[in-house]
């Protein structure tokens, strides 16, 4: 059986360039792919690169709908003096949360970008531990392309370890962390890591480095402080835009080979047919005094160069002309379909990848986003799971037992006249008012507010007038367009209506 150092190290080995290549093509930094090593080298020492990257869509398309509305603790109270939090006496354990663990540790920045990766990376772990100062927990983001959790294989939802691993100087450093115990580890100078002998004891006092126990922290929790981000897939996830892959090889080559014949457009090759021996007057269309030097020597045979504006001397001079350079169509049109390929094997909208400039309506525009929308409700209930499961941890760490709620924002919530008469409908046909505004897309908290403030059949009232009043703002519209009324006429229209319906309150809440 391995030893688990080197297990460690050769799976985080095995796996950080997958890991790294995905990431690549969320960064838009994925090569070219050549079938010819030629036409690799040549371009390569040109330097240029013409990547347009849409592998980052289907993550940015996620991303603009995975919002966290807030991170609470379920039935919270008011803590007491002489609990583990004396210096702020009578806060609650969601203030606690927000304020030494949230707050302290920036989660606000770090979780979204540690969602976005996780997404990219199809991996990544929380890492939660006490820290340096006394009532202080630290929460860090590890990427999968120098960490990996191990699990039981006979229990697959069990933690085995955590392993991370980095090169300092000439060693490798590396730390697992038990349910137990926290060992920390560091190899020979110039030493992969492939033996157990490799290994050495680390400390962070150099004068204890190599002895026995130095290099254990006990872990009084019992759990592996580790918690694994994983968009989709179990035991391990997979990259969101990973299915984009080959369709962003195969535009980032058509559009590369597109680039490279628009030279070829401005400066056509062309070609000449000669039969005199003397071609010394014979050019192309670069040559100059200063670069006659230069300039291949003419002979009945010439030295043929392809190239933009490059001139093909052959014998007998009975026709000049040029060779018409690729058509674009054949470069864009491929293009295309690889575009709505990415768009129907990730499930997101082709607007994502193709802007046209035409809007959908808002009951096409939801109708075409459903699919996405589905697939997030399964990515808040992966990271909405872990998220509250280190945030329980954090709070341990404090000193605190208690449940962790994570609330999202709503991905997608009706403003526009055709979603409104939608509402208005299904509360006419005996929806109640407050499971209409939730199928809306608002938020509980939203809606209990609204209930709190106007009862159900204010509310009903002034949904149907809403809907009324932005029936008529349609039509008044249509009269500015037709020419009947003017702007003003309108504005003052609305303005007489609006201070006796209240309506922009629901509109704007």
């Amino acid at each position: 059986m391995d030893d688990y150092r080197v297990a460690a190290v050769r799976e985080i080995r095995e796996h950080a360039s997958e890991y790294a290549t995905a990431y690549a093509y969320d960064e838009g930094t994925r090569a070219e792919i050549f079938a010819h090593p030629v036409i690799a080298r040549a371009l390569a020492k040109a330097g240029v690169r013409f990547n347009i990257n849409i592998a980052r869509r289907p993550i940015d398309a996620v991303m603009d709908r995975l919002d966290i509305a807030a991170v609470t603790v379920v039935e919270d109270e008011p803590a007491e003096n002489g609990e583990p939090t004396p210096d702020t006496p009578g806060s609650t354990a969601t203030d606690v949360l927000q304020e030494q663990v949230f707050t302290a540790n920036e989660l606000d920045l770090e979780l979204p970008m540690a969602i976005r990766k996780s997404l990219a990376y199809g991996d990544g772990y929380l890492l939660v531990w006490p820290g340096e100062d006394d009532g202080t927990v630290d929460v860090f983001f590890e990427a999968p392309t120098h960490s990996r959790l191990f699990y039981d294989p006979e229990y697959p939802r069990r933690k085995m370890f955590f392993a991370k691993c980095w090169h300092e100087d000439e060693r490798i450093r590396l730390t697992c962390y038990f349910p137990d115990r926290i060992e920390r580890w560091v190899t020979r100078p110039k030493s992969n890591g492939d033996r157990p002998a490799d290994f050495l004891p680390y400390a962070d006092d150099p004068e204890d480095d190599g002895a026995d126990d130095a290099h254990i922290v006990p872990n009084p929790y019992g759990v592996v402080p580790v918690f694994h981000l994983r968009p989709n897939d179990r035991p391990y996830g997979r990259p969101e835009h990973f299915d984009v892959f080959g369709a962003q090889d195969a535009i980032t080559k058509l559009l590369a080979t597109m680039m490279d014949t628009v030279d070829y457009h401005g400066a056509p090759q062309r070609y000449a047919l000669t039969g005199r021996r003397d071609t010394g007057n014979v050019s192309d269309i670069f040559d100059d005094d200063e670069d006659d030097d230069t300039v291949a020597p003419r002979s009945d045979v010439s030295n043929l160069k392809s190239g933009p504006g490059e001139l093909w001397l052959l014998r007998n001079v009975d026709a000049i002309g040029q060779l018409d350079p690729g058509d674009v169509d054949a470069f864009l049109k491929p293009a295309t379909f690889y575009l709505r390929m990415a768009s129907a094997i990730t499930a997101t909208p082709m607007r994502y990848f193709e802007a046209t400039g035409v809007m959908p309506s808002g009951q096409a525009q939801r109708a075409d986003e459903a699919p996405l929308l589905k697939k997030c409700e399964r990515h808040e209930a992966n990271f909405g799971g872990v998220i509250s499961d280190a945030s329980e941890f954090a709070m341990r760490v404090l000193g605190y037992d208690v449940e962790v709620s994570v609330r999202w924002a709503p991905g997608q919530s009706i403003d526009d006249l055709e979603g409104w008469q939608t509402a208005n409908e299904k509360i006419k046909a005996g929806v109640p008012v407050r499971q209409a505004l939730l199928e809306a897309g608002y938020t509980a908290e939203q809606v209990d507010g609204w209930l709190y403030d106007h009862n159900e059949d204010d509310m009903r009232r002034r949904i149907e007038v809403l809907v009324q009043l932005g029936q008529a703002v349609q039509s008044l519209g249509s009269g500015v367009a037709l020419g009947v009324l003017t702007a003003q006429n309108v504005s003052d229209v609305i303005a007489s209506v609006m201070p006796d319906t209240g309506e922009d309150e629901l509109m704007t809440s």
